[in-house]
C-alpha cells in the first residue's frame, strides 16, 4: 500500500459520490482490495469528524506547500519581471494565510 494508492482511493470516492460496494467494483484490482480489507476490518473510528478534518486539513496543506514551492521557484528566476516577482510573493502570502485557516469539524457520522 502506498499514499498515492490511498489518495487515489479517496479522490476517486469523492468524484463519484458512489456507495462503497459500488466504488470497489469500479477501481483497479489492487485498489479495490485496498478498500475491502479497510471496510472488513470494521471498527469503529473514534471521532470520525475530526479524523476527516484532520485528513482533509493535511490534503489541503500539501496541495498549498506545492503551490508555494511553485511559487518560490518562480521568484527564483534572475530575471522575472518586478511586477511578477510581486504577484508571487503576494500569492504566496495568500496561500500562507490558508494554511493557517482551521477547516472546520464535518458533520458527525452515526451508524
Amino acid at each position: 500500500m502506498n499514499h498515492s494508492q490511498v489518495r487515489g482511493i479517496l479522490e476517486q470516492a469523492a468524484e463519484s459520490g458512489a456507495t462503497a460496494d459500488v466504488l470497489v467494483n469500479d477501481m483497479d484490482e489492487a485498489s479495490g482490495r485496498l478498500l475491502t480489507a479497510a471496510l472488513a476490518a470494521g471498527g469503529e473510528i473514534p471521532n470520525p469528524a475530526r479524523q476527516l478534518r484532520d485528513l482533509v486539513t493535511r490534503l489541503r496543506d500539501r496541495y498549498l506547500d506545492q503551490q508555494i514551492l511553485e511559487l518560490t521557484r518562480l521568484t527564483a528566476q534572475p530575471n522575472l519581471p518586478e511586477a511578477e516577482l510581486l504577484g508571487a510573493l503576494e500569492e504566496q502570502k495568500d496561500l500562507r494565510a490558508q494554511k493557517l485557516d482551521e477547516l472546520p469539524l464535518g458533520p458527525s457520522v452515526v451508524a
